[in-house]
């Protein structure tokens, strides 16, 4: 079986794109330590940054994708 690879830049991307739900939840929660927050706003916090990861590698695979990309 092999082994998962993980995106690099995608994750980067991705962790970008969450900075303003990120901030708004963190307002909501009165608290910018994540694991203060109500697991409710945990969880959209890490499903907006799969979403938006797997949205990146797709736009890649479309695209193409060289591993020497990825740093």
């Amino acid at each position: 079986m092999k082994a998962p690879m993980i995106n690099n830049s995608a994750v980067i991307d991705a962790v970008s794109s969450c900075k303003d739900i990120y901030t708004k939840l963190a307002k909501e929660n009165k608290s910018y330590v994540i694991h203060e927050w109500k697991k409710d706003d945990r969880v959209r916090l890490f499903h907006q940054a799969i979403k938006e990861y797997l949205v990146v590698c797709t736009e890649q695979a479309y695209q193409g994708f060289s591993l020497e990309d990825d740093g």
